[in-house]
């Protein structure tokens, strides 16, 4: 079970980098002119894919169980703060 958690924490802090890295000012873009847009399109697909295998594989216990995990992470984080 650590490691589905660890999974999926990966996949938190994944999603919270995209999410960054969204309202990054398009001043700082290249204008797609040095190809690496395409690269990171195909990169997040082929990961979008991995991770939607990975969670389709899992039961409603273990989806549950990740999220109450999660939740208990978010509380103690923030117990400490």
């Amino acid at each position: 079970m650590g490691r589905m958690k660890e999974k999926f924490m990966d996949e938190q802090q994944r999603r919270d980098a995209e999410m960054q890295n969204q309202y990054l000012d398009d001043g700082y873009c290249c204008g797609q002119q040095c190809g690496c847009h395409e690269e990171n399109e195909a990169n997040a697909a082929a990961y979008a894919a991995e991770y939607d295998a990975w969670w389709n594989s899992l039961t409603d216990d273990q989806k549950e169980q990740l999220f109450k995990d999660r939740d208990d992470s978010e509380k103690e984080y923030y117990e400490r703060s």
